[in-house]
């Protein structure tokens, strides 16, 4: 289940009996030339949805922390 995707209501019966939730962080930077600005954020938040279906909680929005020091050169 995720946060994002629910509305209040869903959120309130999660709460009702449960209270477990998954915040999935990633960065925002390059990989390569090929490679996806986001691929850390959307790896982060696929391994997220896959905990939560064992553990059934929710997950919160990936957090994406940018930028790394070593990748300013890139545009």
């Amino acid at each position: 289940m995720r946060f994002d995707l629910s509305t209040w209501q869903e959120i309130d019966t999660y709460l009702e009996t449960r209270d477990g939730v998954l915040l999935p962080t990633g960065s925002t930077e390059q990989h390569g030339s090929i490679g996806l600005i986001g691929t850390d954020s959307l790896c982060a938040q696929d391994i997220a949805e896959s905990a939560a279906e064992i553990a059934d909680a929710i997950v919160a929005p990936v957090i994406g922390y940018t930028p790394a020091p070593f990748n300013m050169s890139f545009p």
